[in-house]
Parts: structure tokens; C-alpha cells; sequence
């Protein structure tokens, strides 16, 4: 019986392990696959669990229906959603994978799901159900960028930016000639997953085969919370052109077809940009079609026995016509790669600089390739842009991504590497220098000195200057962009006159700062002579020195013979030196400019002293200050406070009762009257008299004085008295006291009888110990040395004899009518007119900028001027709207620049030789490069249109904005905006020929290339050569018919695939 069992269990054991084995064969004949679209193309990705060979692996397609079987006799079929082009189905092996590339018959169709739309037959499935897997969407384009690093440049430092990666679900595999990323992102996220059409649960994949072999043991990767870092270790420390290893094109030789069997012919994908690391696939095998129901539309598994083959018709497929293209030529836009919005808006300008573009359209830009240059790219960049021209005049896409471009641009410029925002005008410097560099016709640049004019004519200097910059630097760049100016530099020192001509790539065109207009009330060295009210409009950041030119402008003063102060409650506030600045300063401050004596012209010292009105005995109010009583009858008036004179009581009591809080504000502080004035005088003549004589003549403008009759001894008694009664309040307190004697005695004893006293003061409403009234010294000058400042101290206390009544009074200010009707508030307009004359004024340099004088032997704040010499045939023009503030802070000026769009006369700016017979140098507008935002954010768009060659006031291809991708058509009208950064004018009536198709010089023998980079230039030569070649096919192929012969269709086709990005 224990045998029986033990039997029946080892019988169990083995039919179970029978059926293990059988599921896990099912399971393993069921392809598992994942499908995704762009707008017109299909991939289907079949998971085959290990590396198969293309060749052997066979593909039929039709229409509505897709079949693959494998080398093992397993099979994928699919009844597709919508019909395909069947002659443009390809296949391509990616690792453990198999692609199958379809493109849509018709691309306005969004597929829902890669099934045809209906009831489908039931799948045959092993005892065990397979589990669902996650939704797999594999990363064409990702945002990512590269650089290298280490000690030797022996690392290579990828970053994917993509937000909110999961942790969990990442899985970073590294190979000796690629990697691969999967990885699930968070719904924080959203916009990465609307992008994509996925959810949560969706797996993402990116594999990138890599330029050169790794050292995966040494690779790692780190994670952050917006970017995947992966640290890749070179085998060998050398520089890398680029980060994906780039596909080698090859001959395809035809197979020869059976009668029973096709041959389905490779098309590249209209639509979608080719990436580097997708092989394409050379040759497909013959395809043995099986015979499913036709009614199936889903994955099924076949059985091991060969299905009974079905005999097709021999049909020779003749090369199918190219697609038609997707959008209308010079429609297509250019994707945004993460804050590359600057280097679209650039782009697009010059793929609409109509000789520029027909230049790299042709062959001729490959005559000039100059591969030897060390400060270019080995003509890499040129060939990059000339493919990027290419792709976005071919109307293939709606928008290309331009990675190779940028990519390049970093290597030469690493500040453009990574995702962050840039300068637009700085981009463009950049990529037409790279460009100039990689289609310089001067292999051998020689020694040239700088030209001096030495007194010459100017065409001569000019001429010659312009040939000897033409011996190191000629090509498309210079012929179009590059222009010449005249600088001129004056000495302000000897007067020496430096005269040169420069080159020039595009203008840059300083921006009307913002203004504002300043009220200064100007007064006269002659007393007599009535003050005028100046209204000055000058820059907001202006220093007074600019106001006080401006006033010279208005008054003919000498800014050197002005000073400017500030007045605030009748008192000098501040006195401003010539570099100070006005930013400060409100539209209610009161600013005064006095003209002074010139000292060069008096040839003696001169006195020059700030004086100030006060009156010696204040107002008094008319209410008790402690019981708030009205004391307005004669018989009835207050006693004022014998200390400080400014406060009144009714009597004693009300004085005592007030004492506490008043005691503490008890000082006597003479009270401020009129305007201040500024005093000029020559030291010898500084008598007290004729002090006193232009003291009384300057303030009769700003105060009336009033001398009352005389009055008997009796009734000044009787005034004295009622002082008196004052006097006995002040008694009943102990702890008050007198007045100070000089300020009410003092100088009552005078004989000629003054109405005012001169005293020499510190502060102007107080009193001090240092203070110090002036005396009579007759003829002699007086010392005025330690003065820093004067009063002029009015008699007006009635208990003394001579008293005057002194009373402040509006100033009447005489006014221009230009002054009159200049309006307060800031100018909105300003025109590119405005912007260029402003350009081409004098300017005196800044102390940093100084300039070395050949004369004098020193650096001289001189005087620079810019003129235009030699104009281009493409003009392009800066606004400059981002200026530096205290040295680290940036603005924007957002104000409105109206620029012509057509006809704009550069002739006031031109100093060059003019010819009777030539064109006045007119430009017409054709594109535009905007940038809308500030400086902390912004955005670049760009208008354009492609101009007429025969006349430049019309257009082949009329206005479109281009913004990033997305392409429209716009009215020229709309041009006009204030977000205009960059403008770029066509001259009129100056045609431009393309130079003459030259074979490529070959490589100069005296070029020294190191040992150890021989082979990375050899490199570099054999992709360009490749490059060239598939760019050349795809230009002849936009203007060609198609071939009839399987041959050239092919090669055509292996082409178009291979384009590079």
C-alpha cells in the first residue's frame, strides 16, 4: 500500500510538472506588446525576451492588417484601428524588442487603441492567465542635456528633466555601449503625462546607445525631486562630439523576391524627427504571410505546425510617390526644449534671411566648409544649421527639435548648456561667430596691424582697414551681416583727435532712459534781475551735473559758476555737488540754482556764503497757550514767554499751570522769513557795507519790510511797559529766565539806524555760543574765512527803537513759453530715429572706460562718436532694452519703439563716401525677434516673412509668428509691437549673389594635428561627410521626381531615414 502511494504521488508530481512546463511554453509563445502614435506614424513594440536577428524575422503587412513571426515560430497579428500605408511599414530591432514602424494612411485620425474597433476572438491562453502589465510608453525626444567633466574628462554627466520621478519604480540599467531608463512619474506631474497621453501607472522608457564605450561598473545615478542625474565613466578619457552614437549609413543592395513573396519598401515617417540612436532597418527578409481568420483582430498565439502557406501573385512594387508634405514650406515651427524659446525666435529670423537660407539650401555652403579652423567647430555647426534649414523649409513637419543645434552651440559656448533662460541677441553673437569661424574662406590667417589714420582722408583709412579684416575673416557671414563704423575720440585734455573703423555684426542701439521733468528756480548773480522758473526734462538716474548743462542750455550760464540747493521750510536743506545724483529727489522738493562769480574770470579769491532770513521776534499767536482763551482787543493782549518769545499767556496763572508741559520746548529759536540766497563777491570788496547792500536787494524777492513811522519817547514807554507786565509773569517761576541779551539788544544801539543785524551762524533756527554778529569794519574786507553760513537777523521786536515790520511774500518768477507749455509728465512715444541718434551722439566716457591718450600719456574721460562707414546688405538692429542699474541689477524698458516697417533711411547716420549714382541706403523690415516678460521671466517669439529678390518691399512668403512651434500667419500691421528686441532690415535695391560653387580645399600639409587626436578629427570628417551626403540627397529630393528603379527608391529612403537631427 506505502508503494502504491508513493507511486501515485511521483505520477501526480510528474503529470503536474508536465503541465508547469506546457504553461510556461504557452506562456512564453505569447508576445507581449505595446503600441504608441505621433501624428502620423504607429509603433507596435513586441517584447521578444531576447536579441533576434532583423533579418530573420518576418513581416508582412497590408492595409487594415499587421503580421510578425519570429526565427521560433511565434507570431504576432493585429487588425489594425485604421489603414496604413503598407509599402512604408518597416522594422527595427531595439535590444530584446522588435518595432514595428507603420504610417497613417490618414494623419488627422487619433487611433484610441491599436486594435480595430470590434468584437474580437477569444485569446488561446495556458492554464495559468497572464498577468496584465503596465502600459509602456518609450521616449523619443526627452528633455535632456549633457556635459563632460573629471579630472581627465573622463565622466560624462547626463540629465533627463522630468519632474517627480518615482523612487520605486526606477530602473537605471548601464551597458558598454548604451543605457536604459524606466521609471513611473507621480500625478504631480501632470503636465509630463498629458504630454504623453499616459497615467500613474505608465512606464516610460529611454534608451540612448552611446558615443563611445562606458565602464558600467563605474556608472551611477542620482535622483532629485525635478531631474534624473546619470554619471556615465568613459573607458577612454576622450572628448565626445556627441552624447548618441550617430548611425552609419550603408549601401542597400536589393534582395531578389521570390514570385510568391514582397518586398516591402522603407519610408521615413513624414512628421517625425529621426533619432540618432534608432538603427534603421537595411534589408527585410521574406515574409511567409499566415492565414488567421480575417475576422481576428487581436494577439494570438500559433501553434508549433507550419501554417499551410498561401501563394501571392508576383507583384514588383514600383517606389511609391514621396509623401506629401505636412504643412506649407517655411510653415514649420520648432519644439521648445525647455526655455530655448531665445535660440527658436533667433533661428527662425535667420531660416528667413533669404539669401542666408538659400545659401545652406544649396551645395555651395559644402565649398566652404573649413574643417581646419581651430576657433570653429570642424564645419559641424555649419552642417548643423544647414540641416535645420532643411527640415524647417521642407514641409515635412510641423515642428522640428532642434538638439544637435543646441547641443553644439554649448560645446562652443558652455553658458548655453542646460535648460536655463538667455539673452537672444547674445545666442545670435554666438551662433554667427560659430558659423563665420566654420565658413571662413582664410585657411591661413596672416599678421595684420592695426590701421592708424596718421592725418589721411578717411576712405582711405576705412578702405584699408577693410582689407586687411577681409584677409583673416571672409565668408556668408561677412559678405551679408558686417558692416563698418567710424569711431572718432577728441581729447578733452591736448585735443588730440583719434580717428579708426571697426567691423561691425549688428547695431545696438541705446533706448530714451526714462525721464522726468526737474522745476528749478533760478536766480541771477544780478540782484536786480528778475528769477526765472526753469522746467529741465532729464533722465531718471541724471546727476546734477546734467541739470546744471541743461540750465546752461536755457540761461548761458557756466555750469561750473552754478550751485544748486535744496530749500525746505524757508531753511537750506541740502547743497548738491555736481556728481550727485538726482534720484532722490520728489516732484515737491524745492530746487534753487544760484549763479556764482566766475573765478577765472574775477582772477581773485571770491567769497561765496549762503545766506538765510529770520525775524527776531516771532508772530504770537492770538489764544491763551494754557487756557485757550482769544485775546484780540488791544487793551487785552497776551504776555508773551520771556524765553522763548513764541508762546502767550493771560496771565500768572495760566503761565504756571502751563510750566510743566511747556518748559521742555522753552527755547528761543528766531524765526525763518523769505528764501535763502547765495552771496558772490569778490574778497577785496567783501565790506560790510556792500554785504549789506546785496543782502537787502536779494531779499526784497522773497519778503516785504515795512519801517513804521518814528514814535515819541512817550509812546515807546508805553510799548516798553507793556513788555514789562510781561516780565512780571516771567518772575513768579524761578526756573524762568531772561532772553538771551544778543538776541533783542543787540545792535539797537547802532547809529545808521540798520534794520537788520548780520551774524554768522551754524544752524539757521537755533542759536549758539559759536554765533557771532558781524561788525562795521568801514572800507576794510572782512574776514569771511570761518563763516560758514549767514543770517540776516530782521529788527522787529517793537520794544526796540528802529523796528521793522517784516512779512514773507510769494517769489514772481518769470517763465519761457517753452518752459510754460512743457508738459510735467513723461513722454510715451519714442522712435527707432530717436534710438539711432542717440547712437551716434558725442558721449563722454565713463571713468572705468577712460581712454589712453597717445598725447598726453594718460587715460582721459574723452569724448567718443559713432558714425556709420560701410553698410551691410542685412542690417540688424538692437533695442536696447536691458540696462545694468548699480552695477548688479538688470532692468527692462518696456516702452513702446516705433520702427518703420518699410523704407527706413539710414542716410542721416551714414558717413561714408556717397555715390551719386548708387541707392540712398533704404532697408526694408523682414523679420522681427520679441521678447515679452522681465527679467526674472520671459518669453521670445518672432515675426518673419520671406522677401522678394527682385523687390524687398514685397514678399515670396508674406508675415507668420513663429512661437516656438506653433506657426500663424499675421498681418504686418501686427509687427509693430512693444515687445520688439531685435530688428532685421533687407537693404533695398542692392542684389546679392550666392559665391560660386568651389570644390573643398583639401587639408593643409602644414596643419599639425597631435598624435592622440588624429583619429577624433578623422571621425569628425567621416560624420560630417555622412551628414552631407544624406543632407544632399534630401535637398535634391525635395525638387525631384521620384526614381522608378527599387534602387534609387531605396537609397532615397535610407537617406530621408538617416537625416540628422
Amino acid at each position: 500500500m506505502e508503494e502504491k502511494r508513493h507511486e501515485n504521488k511521483r505520477r501526480k508530481e510528474k503529470e503536474n510538472s508536465s503541465k508547469e512546463a506546457d504553461s510556461r511554453a504557452e506562456k512564453k509563445r505569447i508576445l507581449k506588446h505595446d503600441w504608441s502614435q505621433t501624428h502620423s506614424e504607429v509603433s507596435a513594440t513586441l517584447d521578444v525576451g531576447f536579441p533576434v536577428d532583423s533579418n530573420q524575422v518576418t513581416l508582412e503587412c497590408t492595409d487594415c492588417q499587421c503580421s510578425v513571426t519570429l526565427p521560433d515560430g511565434r507570431q504576432w497579428q493585429c487588425e489594425l484601428y485604421a489603414p496604413v500605408v503598407a509599402e512604408c511599414t518597416s522594422l527595427v530591432q531595439k535590444s530584446k524588442k522588435v518595432v514595428v514602424k507603420m504610417v497613417k494612411q490618414d494623419p488627422s485620425i487619433d487611433w484610441q487603441q491599436l486594435e480595430k474597433l470590434e468584437e474580437t476572438q477569444s485569446l488561446p491562453v495556458s492554464d495559468e492567465e497572464p498577468k496584465e502589465e503596465n502600459p509602456t510608453v518609450e521616449l523619443v525626444n526627452p528633455k535632456y542635456d549633457y556635459y563632460e567633466s573629471g579630472v581627465n574628462g573622463d565622466t560624462v554627466t547626463v540629465t533627463l528633466f522630468v519632474k517627480s520621478i518615482s523612487k520605486e519604480a526606477l530602473v537605471v540599467d548601464f551597458d558598454e555601449r548604451s543605457f536604459l531608463v524606466k521609471f513611473r512619474t507621480k500625478n504631480t506631474n501632470s503636465e509630463f503625462l498629458e504630454q504623453h497621453n499616459s497615467t500613474e501607472e505608465t512606464t516610460f522608457t529611454w534608451r540612448v546607445n552611446v558615443k563611445e564605450a562606458i565602464r558600467p561598473e563605474d556608472c551611477r545615478y542620482r535622483l532629485s525631486p525635478c531631474k534624473l542625474e546619470l554619471i556615465l565613466k568613459k573607458q577612454v578619457a576622450s572628448r565626445w562630439s556627441s552624447l548618441e552614437l550617430a548611425p552609419q549609413p550603408k549601401k542597400i543592395e536589393p534582395v531578389p523576391a521570390p514570385s510568391n513573396t514582397w518586398v516591402p519598401v522603407q519610408r521615413s515617417v513624414p512628421g517625425r524627427t529621426p533619432l540618432s540612436n534608432v538603427a534603421p532597418v537595411h534589408q527585410m527578409a521574406t515574409v511567409q504571410p499566415p492565414t488567421p481568420d480575417p475576422c481576428a483582430g487581436d494577439t494570438v498565439a500559433v501553434p508549433d505546425s507550419p501554417l499551410p502557406k498561401k501563394a501571392l501573385p508576383a507583384v514588383q512594387l514600383r517606389p511609391p510617390p514621396a509623401p506629401p508634405a505636412v504643412v506649407a514650406r517655411g510653415y514649420t515651427g520648432l519644439d521648445n526644449l525647455g526655455n530655448t524659446c531665445f535660440m527658436n525666435a533667433v533661428l527662425q529670423c535667420l531660416a528667413n534671411t533669404r539669401e542666408f537660407r538659400d545659401y545652406f539650401l544649396s551645395a555651395t555652403f559644402q565649398g566652404e566648409l573649413n574643417r581646419e579652423n581651430p576657433l570653429g567647430m570642424h564645419g559641424e555647426l555649419a552642417v548643423a544649421f544647414a540641416v535645420l534649414a532643411s527640415w524647417l523649409w521642407s514641409g515635412k513637419q510641423r515642428s522640428f527639435a532642434p538638439a544637435r543645434l543646441k547641443s553644439l552651440i554649448s560645446i562652443k559656448a558652455p553658458q548655453f548648456t542646460g535648460f536655463a533662460q538667455h539673452d537672444a541677441q547674445e545666442f545670435m553673437a554666438f551662433l554667427l561667430d560659430g558659423l563665420h569661424e566654420d565658413l571662413n574662406r582664410i585657411h591661413n590667417k596672416p599678421y595684420v596691424e592695426r590701421v592708424e589714420s596718421a592725418g589721411r582722408p578717411d576712405s582711405i583709412v576705412a578702405d584699408e582697414s577693410w582689407s586687411n579684416y577681409k584677409l583673416r575673416n571672409d565668408s556668408i557671414v561677412v559678405d551679408l551681416f558686417q558692416g563698418q563704423y567710424k569711431s572718432t575720440v577728441i581729447c578733452p585734455k591736448c585735443h588730440k583727435v583719434s580717428i579708426s573703423f571697426d567691423p561691425f555684426l549688428y547695431l545696438t542701439v541705446p533706448l530714451p532712459k526714462r525721464q522726468r521733468v526737474f522745476v528749478v528756480n533760478f536766480f541771477s548773480l544780478d540782484p536786480q534781475s528778475m528769477p526765472v522758473k526753469l522746467r529741465v526734462r532729464l533722465n531718471h538716474d541724471a546727476k546734477v551735473q546734467d541739470l546744471k548743462e541743461e540750465i546752461f542750455k536755457k540761461t548761458n550760464v557756466s555750469p561750473k559758476n552754478l550751485h544748486v540747493l535744496e530749500v525746505y521750510n524757508r531753511r537750506i536743506y541740502k547743497v548738491y555737488g555736481k556728481e550727485e545724483s538726482l534720484v532722490g529727489v520728489t516732484p515737491k522738493d524745492q530746487l534753487f540754482a544760484f549763479e556764482v562769480l566766475d573765478k577765472e574770470a574775477t582772477r581773485e579769491r571770491v567769497v561765496e556764503v549762503a545766506v538765510v532770513q529770520r525775524a527776531l521776534m516771532p508772530d504770537l499767536a492770538n489764544t491763551c497757550s494754557s487756557c485757550g482763551k482769544e485775546c484780540v482787543a488791544e487793551h487785552d493782549k497776551l504776555k508773551r514767554c520771556t524765553r522763548c518769545l513764541r508762546v502767550g499767556y493771560c496771565n500768572r496763572t495760566c503761565q504756571s499751570n502751563h510750566w510743566q508741559q511747556h518748559k521742555s520746548a522753552c527755547k528761543f529759536s528766531p524765526e525763518l522769513v523769505g528764501l535763502p540766497f547765495v552771496l558772490s563777491l569778490p574778497a577785496s570788496q567783501a565790506t560790510y557795507q556792500n554785504l549789506c547792500r546785496l543782502m537787502e536787494a536779494h531779499s526784497r524777492h522773497s519778503v516785504n519790510v515795512f519801517q513804521p513811522p518814528v514814535e515819541s519817547k512817550r509812546s515807546l514807554d508805553a510799548a516798553a511797559g507793556a513788555a514789562t507786565c510781561n516780565n512780571e509773569v516771567a518772575d513768579t517761576n524761578q526756573q524762568e529766565v531772561e532772553i538771551h541779551g544778543d538776541c533783542t539788544n543787540q545792535g539797537s544801539g547802532d547809529g545808521n539806524g540798520a534794520m537788520f543785524m548780520v551774524t554768522s551762524i551754524s544752524t539757521e533756527n537755533a542759536t549758539c555760543k559759536t554765533d557771532f554778529v558781524l561788525e562795521d569794519g568801514g572800507n576794510e574786507p572782512l574776514d569771511l574765512s570761518r563763516v560758514v553760513r549767514l543770517a540776516m537777523d530782521w529788527k522787529n521786536d517793537q520794544r526796540q527803537g528802529n523796528y521793522v515790520l517784516v512779512e514773507s511774500k510769494e517769489v514772481e518768477y518769470a517763465m519761457s513759453d517753452d518752459d510754460r507749455n512743457m508738459s510735467i509728465y513723461e513722454e510715451d512715444g519714442i522712435t527707432l530715429d530717436q534710438c539711432l541718434r542717440l547712437f551716434t551722439e558725442p558721449e563722454v566716457l565713463d571713468p572705468q572706460e577712460a581712454w589712453y591718450c597717445p598725447g598726453c600719456r594718460e587715460h582721459r574721460q574723452a569724448t567718443k562718436e559713432f558714425s556709420l562707414w560701410r553698410l551691410p546688405v542685412v542690417l540688424v538692429i538692437q533695442l536696447k532694452r536691458f540696462s545694468f542699474t548699480r552695477s548688479i541689477f538688470r532692468d527692462k524698458i518696456d516702452k513702446m519703439v516705433d520702427f518703420p516697417v518699410y523704407g527706413l533711411d539710414m542716410s542721416p547716420y551714414y558717413s561714408g563716401p556717397k555715390s551719386g549714382e548708387g541707392p540712398a541706403p533704404i532697408y526694408d523690415l523682414f523679420a522681427v525677434t520679441n521678447h515679452h516678460g522681465g527679467m526674472l521671466g520671459g518669453h521670445y517669439t518672432a515675426f518673419a516673412r520671406c522677401v522678394d529678390p527682385d523687390d524687398t518691399r514685397m514678399s515670396e512668403i508674406g508675415w507668420r509668428l513663429f512661437d516656438d512651434s506653433r506657426v500663424v500667419d499675421v498681418s504686418d500691421t501686427r509687427v509693430v509691437t512693444s515687445s520688439a528686441y531685435m530688428l532685421f532690415y533687407r537693404r533695398r535695391g542692392t542684389p546679392f549673389e550666392l559665391p560660386a560653387l568651389v570644390p573643398r580645399p583639401a587639408p593643409s600639409a602644414a596643419r599639425l594635428v597631435p598624435v592622440q587626436s588624429q583619429k577624433l578629427v578623422k571621425d569628425q570628417e567621416n560624420l560630417l561627410d555622412q551628414e552631407l551626403a544624406c543632407l544632399n540627397d534630401s535637398n535634391n529630393n525635395r525638387h525631384a521626381t521620384c526614381n522608378s528603379s527599387d534602387d534609387s527608391a531605396m537609397e532615397d529612403d535610407e537617406d530621408d531615414v538617416n537625416c540628422p537631427d
